[in-house]
């Protein structure tokens, strides 16, 4: 058998780096499951913010909707003012979509906090329990990882889409606006390019930040696979003495 080699001197024993490692593993494990957990209560009450100036800022529009001179503009018909024309179900569907994305931003991001939990216990104490805990939290996750990865991209060309509607329809509001045909186009396609200029180092960055994550959980769950069936091996009675396992 072959002996180890030697320790050069003056460099510092195996154990004292292993345990420097799980040492500094767990503080910058613990650190980031504290930050998850501070971002999911915030992101509750950012909520609770967010109803409060969605109910302010909708009575505020209201009254402003319902001032003479804004009347008097839109030349509506008497006893009828810009409000009116504004559904009631606006405001609740608002809301309820902001609270719909902000309990399913929580649960992501509790989700990934448990993620990192488990891989940090993989790594200091490897087991089959700890490997299914992983694999399982990884299988959660990685879906919402893709999925970060295209949401910029969905929401620029939804941004691209939106625009020239938004300026057709200011358009027929107020036809004095859209009275030179020549510069709509020029405008238009200017705002359009404005836009994904100012999207596109966000993409690129979310795109591989998010890419470089799941291509390290992907290996950590597949070493976490390989200590999986290493403990099933073992559970077989004539694999029971194996020197492998």
């Amino acid at each position: 058998m072959t002996a180890p080699a030697p320790i050069p001197q003056g460099f510092p024993e195996a154990p004292a780096l292993l345990q420097e490692a799980r040492t500094g593993l767990e503080r910058r494990a613990s650190r980031l499951m504290t930050a998850l957990g501070f971002l999911a209560v915030l992101s509750g009450l950012g909520l609770l913010v967010l109803a409060w100036l969605a109910k302010v800022g909708w009575q505020a529009l209201q009254q402003l909707l319902a001032l003479p001179d804004m009347q008097a503009e839109l030349n509506l018909p008497a006893g009828q003012s810009l409000a009116d024309l504004i559904p009631g179900w606006v405001l609740p569907a608002a809301l309820l979509l902001s609270l719909a994305g902000t309990v399913l931003q929580i649960w992501a991001t509790l989700r990934a906090r448990a993620a990192i939990g488990a891989v940090r216990d993989q790594t200091l104490k490897p087991s089959a329990d700890h490997a299914e805990t992983l694999i399982a939290a990884a299988r959660t996750v990685r879906p919402w990882i893709t999925l970060g990865q295209w949401t910029p991209l969905i929401w620029t060309g939804f941004a691209m889409l939106w625009l020239p509607l938004t300026l057709a329809l200011l358009g027929r509001l107020d036809p004095a606006t859209s009275g030179n045909t020549e510069s709509e186009p020029f405008l238009t396609a200017f705002a359009l390019l404005s836009t994904v200029i100012q999207s596109l180092p966000g993409i690129i960055l979310t795109w591989l930040i998010l890419a470089a994550i799941r291509r390290w959980l992907d290996a950590v769950v597949a070493r976490a696979q390989g200590v999986r069936l290493r403990s099933r091996l073992c559970r077989v009675p004539w694999k029971a003495g194996c020197c492998s396992c």
